[in-house]
């Protein structure tokens, strides 16, 4: 009678995270554990919510206690070595992950996991796993994305597209396998094909896909003459103001263009773009997506068409044989821009190069750790003898400011007064005092180029955007130091430097 109560349970839990009601289920889940303290299944349900929820350090925490009542269970096993990977915990995750290979070899949830946690280090090291993989499962559509994600990102270009290829073959439905086909062919230059395969993000299987409350048709190329063309945001700030270097060409072909932006950004954007109507987003949060509503439109006329913003390059047919924004296209406030080089001048207190600094993101999770550099990578920029380095991060980062002093006993300005989060202008100003930024590839990258600063933007994988001779080819102030294999930091960090003796030789 227990067990069917805590099994009733667990199934309601699922149900109601299936509809992303994470606190519901959670409490369920907990109320019956007064009862049943001691029941593994319902134990081994509450970590699996947990690590769901981010909550890592209490899954693992759950895990291991099951691990030791039952040290030859897959499903903890496996569980755990998930959790300790997105920790960052790869050498621990691997052990756990190889206990249950040992146990069940032929396990397709078990060498999925193996694969997954060996990838988390290193893509080449998840092939075999994945080939493995593939042989038991042979028609599985994820098991040929996983090999060929692993391919692409190891720079085998050929051998992956036969697995994209096949995985489409397979699934041609679910459009994150054409979304990631898309990364692998722009990834290669191969720009018709993957601006046209990644299109499939705006299908609504696609996970995290906004909601729009909006009745227009998507515009498709059809000529804009007379005609209102309302552009959409979609992803991240940084990514916003990249594909923003098309509004000018836009602007040019439509009677009127409005675009919704972020707030903070409306004052950039009205003073950068004149001709362009700007308004702030209305967005919020329901069950997981982001829904978008468009009750403002009453106050513009009203739109004929609708576009992705980052639909542009596939539309308008670019084939990125120039750069869209060669200098960057927004305007700082020349007051602001003034009253910050008086500052930085004063703080400099020397010759030589003005260098912004950012090495983090102020939506860094457990999950998208592993994608910015350890401190350690950065001594290879603060070791430029001539540069005054200026932090260009928001967020408390003084642990961070004194690590990196460790590293070369050299100090790193900080600006505390500029909100360089709330205030865009501020962010934008800053840049344009400058000789160069060497950031993260984040917004703040972004708005420093945009504002016609070199900026050297660092990321562990590969950026699909367009380059030209390493040239951003959206914003052509954008220079990326390129690896040949994905997560090669050395290789990135070395390349950033040459760089940036380059610009401020």
């Amino acid at each position: 009678m227990a067990h069917s109560t805590v099994f009733e349970v667990i199934q309601r839990a699922r149900m109601l995270a299936a509809h992303n009601r994470w606190n519901e289920a959670h409490s369920q889940l907990t109320a019956i554990l007064e009862e049943f303290p001691e029941d593994p299944d319902l134990r081994f349900e509450i970590g699996n919510h947990r690590a769901a929820v981010g909550a890592l350090d209490e899954a693992v925490s759950i895990f291991c206690k099951l691990l030791l009542e039952a040290p030859f269970s897959i499903a903890v096993l496996v569980n755990l070595a998930g959790a300790l990977m997105i920790q960052g915990k790869i050498e621990i995750a691997i052990r756990h992950a190889r206990d249950a290979v040992l146990i069940a070899p032929d396990d397709p949830t078990v060498i999925q996991k193996m694969a997954d946690v060996e990838a988390f280090r290193s893509h080449i090291a998840s092939v075999p796993h994945y080939r493995k993989l593939i042989a038991i499962t042979p028609n599985s559509a994820k098991a040929h994305l996983n090999l060929a994600e692993a391919l692409s990102k190891s720079s085998n270009w050929k051998e992956a597209a036969y697995y994209f290829e096949r995985a489409i073959e397979l699934d041609p439905v679910t459009p994150l396998i054409r979304f990631d086909f898309a990364m692998h062919l722009l990834n290669q230059g191969r720009y018709r094909e993957g601006w046209k395969h990644y299109e499939a993000r705006l299908e609504p299987g696609m996970p995290d896909q906004p909601v729009r409350l909006l009745d227009l048709p998507r515009w498709q190329g059809e000529t804009l003459s007379g005609k209102t063309l309302l552009v959409c945001t979609e992803q991240g700030l940084g990514d916003e103001i990249r594909f923003a270097a098309y509004l000018n060409q836009l602007s040019n072909m439509a009677d009127t263009v409005i675009m919704e932006t972020d707030p903070r950004m409306l004052s950039l954007y009205r003073r950068s773009f004149p001709k362009i109507r700007f308004n702030a987003f209305r967005r919020f949060p329901v069950r997981g997506h982001m829904r978008f509503t468009y009750d403002w439109l009453r106050d513009h006329p009203r739109p004929d068409y609708q576009v992705a913003i980052m639909s542009l390059p596939y539309i308008l047919g670019d084939r990125h044989e120039y750069s869209i924004a060669p200098d960057g296209f927004l305007l700082p406030l020349k007051k602001r821009v003034e009253d910050l080089r008086v500052e930085i001048e004063k703080l400099a207190a020397k010759p030589g190069p003005r260098v912004g600094l950012v090495w983090g993101s102020g939506m860094t999770s457990t999950r998208r750790a592993p994608s910015y550099a350890k401190i350690d990578h950065w001594k290879q920029i603060l070791s430029h003898p001539n540069a005054t380095f200026f932090a260009m991060q928001y967020g408390d980062f003084q642990e961070d400011l004194l690590a990196m002093r460790e590293l070369t006993e050299r100090p790193i300005h900080n600006l505390e007064h500029l909100d360089l989060r709330g205030d865009l202008e501020a962010v934008t100003a800053f840049a344009s005092v400058l000789d160069c930024v060497v950031a993260m590839a984040t917004a703040t990258s972004v708005l420093s180029a945009a504002a016609g600063t070199t900026v050297i933007e660092i990321a562990a994988v590969n950026n699909f955007i367009p380059a030209i001779d390493g040239r951003d080819a959206l914003i052509g102030t954008i220079r990326r130091p390129r690896a040949p294999i994905e997560g090669d930091w050395d290789y990135v960090f070395n390349g950033a430097r040459s760089i940036l003796d380059q610009i401020i030789a």
